[in-house]
């Protein structure tokens, strides 16, 4: 199996879904925006949350289409993914009423998470759009034992090795004479 962009895209958009799950602002998840704005009888942020949830619910069904065994092409979740977290990031930032700076204060965790697997996605499938190719990896979907190697030849051996002769020294070897020590050394 070799992975392509556009499987990668799909594969990305698991972080929109663990960002929605993840405190996003205020300390306050996905699911607990829209129950504090139900509570609350906040029409605005019970609307916030509603589209965070549909920007997840996008992701998760981008995420699912990579079991599709058909050639049909479902590009479009990444895009409404995206889209909906931007408007409720935009929407977000008229109901705090303080401005862009100090909105990224109330900001956590899973808003970043949600946007970097959204955007990652949107730019993994453009450039499969654009015909960018991975490096080939393969992916072995199940592991096969190993056959053994086989020879392909013969191995023969080769010429016969016949021991060398004894090699006998022509000179006997004498001790050499003592070596004196210099005056130089003497003195020390």
């Amino acid at each position: 199996m070799k992975i392509t962009f556009k499987q990668l895209s799909k594969i990305v958009l698991v972080l929109v879904v663990i960002g929605f799950f993840n405190p996003i602002a205020c300390d306050h998840d996905g699911i607990e925006i829209i129950q504090a704005g139900r509570s609350f009888e906040d029409v605005f942020l019970f609307f916030i949350g509603i589209i965070l949830l549909i920007s997840a619910l996008a992701a998760l069904a981008g995420f699912i289409t990579i079991f599709i065994k058909e050639k049909k092409s479902f590009d479009l979740f990444p895009y409404i993914s995206f889209g909906a977290f931007l408007a409720a990031f935009i929407c977000g930032i008229i109901y705090m009423d303080s401005g862009i700076t100090d909105f990224f204060d109330y900001l956590d965790g899973g808003a970043y998470t949600m946007f970097i697997g959204s955007l990652a996605s949107i730019v993994l499938l453009i450039l499969d759009k654009k015909g960018f190719k991975l490096p080939e990896i393969e992916v072995s979907q199940s592991k096969k034992p190993t056959e053994e190697a086989k020879p392909t030849e013969e191995v023969k051996p080769t010429e016969e090795v016949k021991p060398t002769e004894e090699v006998k020294p022509t000179e006997e070897v004498k001790p050499t004479e003592e070596v004196k020590p210099t005056e130089e050394e003497k003195k020390e």
